[in-house]
């Protein structure tokens, strides 16, 4: 595609992370990344890596603002802009006295302005609320997506009962535990759920104002992985399985009461579908056109919906973009890449919108290294 600009560091491989977070800057001059010097390979012991941002105007500068140690291949360090003031201020995951910690940090000065003893997974668009959950445990069951630094004290527990998701007051620090990951097991219960099924939680994610939230509820059994999607409201309250058939993958909210699932469903095997929240009711997205899993994201206007995908010789990636109320799907982008053995370190593009619709931010591949592109949509 045209008007793509590739953002690097010097040697190092630069990229953001997952696809669920905003990297642009509220006025959409700067971008956020991450910068890593090392080799691509999964890891066992915690590795240094850069934090900081660069101008859109200028992709060949990285501007160096912190460093963490507590970071993964597919999330990154769960990087943002803080809500406070999101042309200025960042926050992101960081070992805190010997714990997983956040900081919020100010771009210019480089002050970090506060410091907190929980990382975060999902913080709501109005700042007032952190979600967070046992990133140890998340990384031992699945590789790529939690963080190595501290042993999972819940290893060996199939069904923790004080291990689950925890909600974080931004301005005061002030905790509370939501429920447990046997609380969510015992609500509305499958019978694989039971013996021998070793469960945990990812993909904590608000809705626009930040009064429920979506969480997976994944469990292991035999070897095979299985999970359902659940929302609930600020107070862990209000459980509503929203996904509920044993498989689901990606994920993003079109408004508050609505949710975008690549999931599977018995009359229609596995697609897309928007799920009304707190409703049985749901419809199936794209489809005829929309062949395969992908990460989703809408646009502004929540009728442009942009999905990433492999080709099926897994030698390319693509990226499409679907327009719902046209029923039209258009490629957007394609760049070459390999899918490694080893999927943890895998470069998916995760595409992210900017605010305004203009910019696309994804992750790719050039020459072994992760770099970051951003694709010039238009106004």
């Amino acid at each position: 595609m045209e008007n793509c600009k590739n953002f690097k560091n010097k040697n190092s491989h630069t990229f953001f992370g997952y696809y669920d977070i905003n990297p642009f800057s509220s006025d959409e001059t700067k971008i956020l990344a991450l910068s890593y010097q090392g080799i691509i390979e999964s890891f066992s012991d915690p590795r240094k890596l850069d934090v900081g941002y660069f101008f859109l105007k200028d992709p060949e500068t990285f501007h160096k603002v912190g460093e963490t140690t507590t970071w993964c291949w597919q999330q990154g360090a769960r990087l943002r802009w803080f809500s406070e003031d999101p042309e200025r201020l960042i926050i992101y995951n960081k070992m805190i006295d010997g714990v997983y910690g956040a900081v919020v940090q100010d771009i210019c000065s480089k002050e970090i302005i506060k410091s907190y003893k929980r990382a975060f997974y999902d913080i709501s668009s109005d700042g007032k609320y952190g979600l967070s959950l046992n990133f140890s445990r998340l990384q031992r069951l699945r590789q790529g997506y939690g963080y190595c630094n501290i042993t999972d004290e819940t290893n060996g527990v199939l069904l923790p009962e004080n291990d689950g998701i925890i909600r974080i007051d931004m301005a005061t620090g002030e905790e509370k535990f939501l429920f447990s990951i046997k609380e969510s097991a015992e609500f509305h219960q499958f019978e694989s759920m039971k013996i021998d099924a070793e469960h945990y939680f990812n993909h904590i994610s608000f809705n626009p104002s930040g009064t429920r939230f979506l969480y997976f509820h994944i469990w292991m059994k035999h070897g095979k992985r299985l999970s359902r999607a659940v929302t609930v409201d600020l107070n862990g309250e209000n459980m509503w399985a929203i996904s509920n058939q044993g498989w689901v993958s990606h994920y993003d909210w079109k408004g508050d009461k609505n949710l975008l699932l690549y999931a599977f469903q018995r009359e229609a095997d596995k697609a897309f579908y928007e799920y009304e929240d707190l409703t049985d009711n749901r419809k199936q997205i794209g489809e005829g056109l929309l062949f395969r899993d992908g990460h989703p994201t809408y646009n502004i206007n929540k009728d442009d919906i942009l999905v990433d995908a492999y080709s099926k010789d897994l030698k390319k990636q693509h990226l499409y973009l679907y327009n719902q109320k046209q029923s039209m799907v258009k490629l957007v982008h394609s760049s070459k890449t390999s899918l490694p053995d080893n999927r943890e370190i895998r470069c998916d593009l995760h595409p992210r919108w900017s605010s305004s619709g203009k910019w696309i931010a994804i992750d790719t591949m050039e020459n072994g290294k992760r770099v970051l592109s951003v694709l010039e949509m238009g106004a």
